[in-house]
């Protein structure tokens, strides 16, 4: 699934992201949403995403895809899909080649024009899009202190339901991690973080932090730990391990 995500993510790529600044094409059936249809769709953030809509034309990757201006770059619009929208030269729309970039190369990121830094700023995809979509469940943290992490291991894949705000002991966790699932109805379910989280109502610190207690089983592919009356599966990435900080 995930090499064909990628595949997906490379042909998308052509025809969108190797090009650098290429002008918007236009799409008169681009609308604004209404702050009913944000709120059914996005779960954080709603009102300023709401207030902070780019009225664009821009052909989008899909029916839903609106740019909303970065928090903290405002000559900047960024998508749910992870594309971004310069308006920095006199209002003019203009949408953004990536750089690749990263360890390994891996990463996507944009160039920001920075007056004060000669050659501008660079800002990761997956950054850009965590920064506005993504919720930051550490009240006590700074969110610029939070990393973004890719749910399902592939860098290229920004689309903000891919992506979570961990600190960075989580964060190195979950790089170990290629699948979590938590036992219901008599069987492993693969869920993400968030899915767990909804449906039991632990924090994302309980959830990842079991990962680090030492198993009370194995079950197929998953090692199993027990949090509170949830069990919650672990299969760890190959060659990867995590070391148990209990016995």
């Amino acid at each position: 699934m995930k090499k064909e995500w990628y595949l997906l993510w490379i042909s998308f790529s052509k025809a969108f992201f190797l090009r650098v600044d290429g002008l918007c094409v236009a799409d008169a059936n681009m609308n604004q949403m209404k702050i009913e249809e944000v709120k059914e769709r996005f779960n954080y953030n709603t009102e300023y995403i709401y207030e902070h809509q780019l009225n664009t034309e821009a052909d989008r990757v899909a029916e839903d895809e609106i740019f909303i201006m970065h928090p903290e770059w405002s000559d900047y619009f960024i998508s749910q899909y992870g594309r971004a929208i310069s308006v920095k030269k006199n209002g003019e729309q203009r949408l953004l080649g990536l750089l690749p970039g990263g360890r390994g190369f891996c990463y996507y990121y944009y160039r920001f024009c920075e007056p004060s830094i000669e050659n501008g700023v660079s800002v990761s995809a997956h950054r850009a899009v965590a920064d506005i979509f993504c919720p930051n469940f550490w009240q006590d943290r700074d969110r610029n202190k939070l990393q973004a992490h890719h749910l399902d291991g592939v860098k290229v894949n920004n689309y903000f339901k891919n992506l979570i705000l961990l600190p960075g002991n989580l964060h190195w966790i979950m790089d170990r991690v290629e699948d979590v699932a938590l036992f219901h109805d008599n069987a492993f379910h693969s869920m993400t973080p968030y899915e767990i989280m909804e449906t039991t109502r632990l924090t994302l610190n309980e959830i990842i932090m079991s990962a680090r207690e030492k198993p009370i089983m194995d079950c197929g592919k998953y090692a199993v730990h027990s949090v509170y009356d949830y069990l919650i599966g672990f299969k760890l990435k190959a060659g990867k391990d995590i070391k148990y900080v209990s016995n």
